[in-house]
């Protein structure tokens, strides 16, 4: 196994309490999973609160789903994990479709919610609506939360070409980590002779107290108990497997509780990948790359956006509007 190596560094509030004599065990922490994102940022998203800034959210994707990650649900490209209880639950899993058109040059915003409240300025938008046209400085409230649109003067040709350079390091099959709608660094190489099973560390069997039936660590792995804590959280010990089977790459969920998706779609058992496929852990996605595959391409493969279902439908619609969207935001943000 081959892993990406860029400088990173841990979660400094993860340093004040000793977690490995806490579970009993060694848990390794990669710092290349919290490495600088290696994809140029295209646009933001600045949260506000009473008109200040207090959180930053990078779009570095030309097609990306906004909005919270519920296991039942398909992952989305930007998590905005750093709300509070509040203003999360006010937002759709997906809340909205963020995308690009690059022959106009415009940031569009689809509502994929039909429960979620979404303002640009004091507009209304739903579901049925075509999509926003975004502009520099657009005010979008999304659920009780504000948020500042900025985009960027960075050309797609740029993202393409650096995406292009991450995807020179493949040699051979390699499985790329996402953040924020763009490939952003730290990879792992498949290996056709040996299975890559994705996880976090668990102890080894009788290393603790009534584990002996607990299986053996696999030989091949990537440890993925680095990631950020709002990613690591839905990351099973054992989540999926990926192999080489009968000349096809292929993944499969090794967990029962913690979900393992295939372009935004969830999986029960043995699926096969082209290149260019994505593969959701929970929370997390992963992009499969292979250079050999004839219909490889860098670029992505366009978003899968879930069917549209109103639960709402026969009951009153919430009258929130934009000045009363955040009842009180006097106390201070999460980290």
């Amino acid at each position: 196994m081959k892993t990406g190596q860029n400088e990173g560094c841990l979660n400094p509030i993860e340093s004040l309490v000793d977690l490995d004599a806490m579970r009993g065990w060694e848990e390794y922490r990669d710092p290349a999973l919290q490495a600088p994102h290696r994809s140029p940022e295209l646009a933001e998203l600045v949260q506000l609160q009473h008109g200040d800034p207090v959180a930053r959210y990078s779009i570095r994707g030309t097609d990306v789903l906004l909005g919270r990650f519920q296991s039942q649900y398909a992952p989305v490209d930007v998590h905005f994990h750093q709300l509070q209880d509040h203003q999360t639950y006010r937002l759709g899993a997906p809340h909205a479709h963020l995308r690009y058109e690059d022959e106009e040059g415009d940031w569009l915003l689809d509502v994929v919610s039909p429960r979620a409240h979404t303002f640009i300025a004091q507009r209304s938008l739903t579901h049925l609506q075509p999509a926003a046209v975004l502009s520099d400085g657009d005010l979008i409230t999304l659920g009780v939360t504000k948020f500042r649109f900025r985009p960027h003067d960075i050309s797609n040709s740029r993202r393409l070409k650096s995406q292009k350079a991450q995807l020179s390091g493949a040699d051979g099959p390699t499985l790329f980590l996402k953040r924020s709608g763009g490939i952003c660094g730290p990879h792992c190489q498949l290996d056709k002779d040996q299975p890559l099973v994705l996880g976090r560390s668990f102890p080894a069997p009788g290393q603790l107290p009534n584990t002996d039936h607990w299986p053996p660590r696999d030989l091949v792995w990537w440890d993925l108990s680095g990631l950020y804590d709002f990613e690591r959280r839905f990351i099973a010990f054992r989540h999926a497997v990926i192999t080489l089977y009968k000349d096809r790459w292929t993944v499969a969920p090794l967990s029962a509780r913690q979900r393992t998706f295939v372009n935004r779609i969830a999986i029960s058992g043995r699926v096969a990948l082209q290149s260019g496929d994505e593969i959701g852990l929970g929370s997390v996605l992963f992009r499969f790359y292979d250079p050999d595959d004839a219909d490889a391409t860098e670029e992505e493969r366009p978003q899968h956006v879930p069917a549209v279902v109103d639960w709402s439908e026969g009951h009153p619609p919430s009258n929130i509007t934009p000045s009363d969207a955040t009842p009180d935001e006097s106390t201070t943000e999460n980290e």
